[in-house]
């Protein structure tokens, strides 16, 4: 196949801006799948699911209040208001929580626009718009402070302290929102965020960011499992941020961090399609997070699109193959996969394959189609699989199971529920319906 005229779906970057395919209940089959589809989808049964995932975070997840207990908040975050922060939930003692709120709500926001272009349900996209106002409330507006543009992203047991990462993380649901809405606000947080990182915390020589920002003593520093390996930072791509920031801007210092921190990707792969050398992998260990050839290899099909360059899609290939190889039978993956590739008996990480399936996604509109079908599909049957539908307890309908944990001795139900499970789900089942993939 050739590189050229070759189109992935993404929400929020210009240059392979596509518009999502419109569902109505009266259309014909072939206009509602695939004509090569042969697998067991029903079109009405996934729209349902989709919806059914949506409602679990509209109605379940998004906190409603502008106050938490501090049981809901064993870290002790310290937002103002908690009104749209999105809160995980403990099925074995029926009780909310919330944990790394700032990114999990942006990508909450992304779902929500994604899955609103498919539904076209206006309680959808107010969701996002109360998820949006959560985030906004934890950035520095004041234009006289040193941090003005920083969001205030928390996530371990160290509340005075903001991760680089769960900053990053956020940003694209904004940018989806700001072009769904037209919304130039969302935008402008977005510019501001980004000029603060790359001033405050981006190594331009190492292509690195530091892990972390102390709000209180106003210093950055990376965190000890970093340093442990030789590094001063971590190649944080996620979401391609800065490369829409400068598509959107033309500042060719958002491009610039992009590409050098692309070309550290590059220098620093391994194993092939992946990166264990830095956290959250665990090169100790010797696993590999389940999310890590996500956030680093689906930007590289960014990259390509916008300097035509092979090298970062055949690096994105890489990362599309390692989870091929790390998919199992059901069609699920492991948290703690090691390099050959074996896993633990427990552990699994349905937000894993789910993320995964986004970038088979982008490949197989790309023209790798044959390549990566029937892995995408079984991802996205695999999640279906792990939809609560019907239970006794009623915040758990909608959800996506993350992993079953090990038996513990108790009567208590074995189910870990992330609302990254079903973030992911809601992202990936909008791009498999709206590219006509199932």
């Amino acid at each position: 196949m050739t590189l050229e005229n070759t189109v992935p779906l993404d929400s929020s970057c210009k240059s392979i801006k596509t518009n999502m395919i419109k569902k109505t209940r009266n259309i014909n089959y072939e206009s509602r799948w695939h004509k090569d589809n042969m697998t067991s989808f029903d079109y009405e049964e996934m729209m349902q699911s989709l919806n059914l995932a949506c409602d679990w975070i509209i109605e379940q997840s998004i906190c409603t209040m502008a106050t938490i207990s501090q049981n809901e908040n064993p870290h002790n975050y310290k937002y103002s208001n908690w009104t749209g922060a999105i809160r995980e939930y403990n099925a074995q003692t029926r009780s909310w929580y919330v944990f790394g709120p700032i990114w999990h709500t942006g990508q909450a926001i992304k779902s929500l626009v994604m899955a609103y272009k498919i539904l076209k349900q206006q309680y959808i996209l107010d969701a996002a718009e109360k998820c949006c106002r959560f985030i906004l409330n934890a950035t520095i507006q004041d234009t006289d402070e040193d941090d003005f543009g920083m969001i205030d992203a928390r996530e371990n047991g160290e509340p005075e302290v903001s991760a680089t990462s769960c900053m990053l993380e956020a940003l694209d649901g904004l940018i989806s929102l700001a072009e769904l809405t037209n919304n130039n606000k969302y935008w402008q947080v977005v510019i501001n965020c980004l000029e603060w990182t790359q001033k405050k915390l981006f190594l331009q020589d190492e292509g690195l960011f530091l892990d972390n920002y102390n709000i209180e003593t106003h210093t950055a520093y990376s965190s000890p499992n970093t340093l442990l390996h030789g590094v001063p930072g971590r190649p944080l791509i996620d979401d391609a941020v800065f490369l829409k920031g400068y598509q959107r801007t033309k500042n060719l210092k958002f491009r610039e961090v992009f590409y050098a921190t692309a070309q550290r990707l590059l220098d620093e792969e391994y194993p092939e399609g992946n990166w264990i050398k830095f956290p959250p992998c665990d090169q100790v260990g010797g696993f590999l997070h389940p999310r890590q050839a996500y956030w680093w290899g689906r930007p590289m099909i960014m990259a390509w699109l916008d300097s035509g360059e092979s090298v970062y899609l055949k690096c994105a290939l890489r990362s599309a193959n390692w989870y091929k190889k790390a998919q199992r039978l059901d069609g699920g993956i492991f948290r703690m996969t090691n390099l050959e590739f074996n896993t633990p008996s427990y552990g699994q990480a349905t937000s894993g394959i789910l993320s995964a399936a986004c970038l088979w996604n982008d490949l197989i509109m790309a023209g790798y189609r044959d390549d990566y079908i029937e892995p995408l599909r079984q991802a996205i049957r695999f999640g279906h699989k792990m939809q609560f539908k019907k239970t006794s307890d009623s915040n758990l309908t909608g959800s996506i199971l993350e992993k079953v944990l090990e038996p513990d001795g108790s009567d208590n139900p074995p189910f870990l529920i992330r609302d990254l499970g079903t973030i992911f789900y809601i992202q990936a089942l909008s791009l498999a319906i709206g590219n006509k993939l199932l």
